[in-house]
This record gives structure tokens, C-alpha cells and sequence, in this order.
């Protein structure tokens, strides 16, 4: 009888050594999905920010060195620097986001000297 409760004690223990297991790993599946989920918001967040401030370095560099130019030719050296910056750094990112950043700063340019009363005139279109 002894060998009989034995055997049953085994197997049970093995049974729930394989639960225990199973629960582990899909316990480790969860947290790595987590954890993606988190370091891809907090990483996009943070390159959202960096083409940000690049559009901005863009658009005061063409707005500064390049004063005299119309304005075709300053969104130009503006998209240059910015793809030149944003390659420095390892980075690609469609020509659409490039612009909206370098938009983006400005308008808050605008915004800031008071020259958006009624509306605003777009940039220019890159010449080709």
C-alpha cells in the first residue's frame, strides 16, 4: 500500500510542478508583452521629442543663416539640416514627419512674434 500512496504522491507533485511551470511561463510571456508595451511608448515619446527639437534647430538655422533667401530655399536648407541631423543620430523618418516638424516650429515662431492674425500662409512645397 505504502508503494501504491507513493506513486500517487509522485505524480501529483509532478502534476503540479508542470502547473507551477505553465503558470511561470505564461506569468514571463505577460510581463515581456508589458514591458514591450512600455518601452515602446516611453521610446516614442522620446523620439517625438528629439524630432521636435531637431525641427526647431532646422528652422532656426535656415531662418538665421539663409535670412535673405525666399522662402522655397529656407524650408530646403531646413529639411537638409534636419536630415543631416536626424542621420547623425542613426535615425529615418519620413519626409512627411520632417516637415510637420519643421512646420510645427514655425508656427510657433509665428505664434510667438504675433504674425498669425487671420490665416497663416503654409510653407512652400520642397523644391525637387
Amino acid at each position: 500500500m505504502n508503494e501504491v500512496v507513493m506513486n500517487l504522491v509522485q505524480q501529483a507533485v509532478a502534476i503540479l510542478l508542470q502547473i507551477l511551470l505553465i503558470g511561470v511561463l505564461a506569468g514571463l510571456v505577460w510581463i515581456r508583452s508589458e514591458l514591450k508595451n512600455y518601452i515602446v511608448q516611453h521610446t516614442t515619446a522620446k523620439e517625438r521629442d528629439l524630432i521636435a527639437r531637431i525641427g526647431q534647430e532646422a528652422f532656426t538655422y535656415a531662418e538665421t543663416v539663409f535670412a535673405q533667401s525666399d522662402g522655397p530655399a529656407k524650408l530646403n536648407e531646413a529639411i537638409k539640416y534636419m536630415l543631416d541631423a536626424l542621420a547623425r543620430q542613426g535615425k529615418s523618418i519620413p519626409m512627411k514627419e520632417v516637415r510637420s516638424a519643421i512646420e510645427s516650429a514655425w508656427m510657433s515662431d509665428k505664434r510667438a512674434t504675433g504674425q498669425t492674425s487671420g490665416k497663416s500662409a503654409p510653407l512652400p512645397p520642397p523644391a525637387a
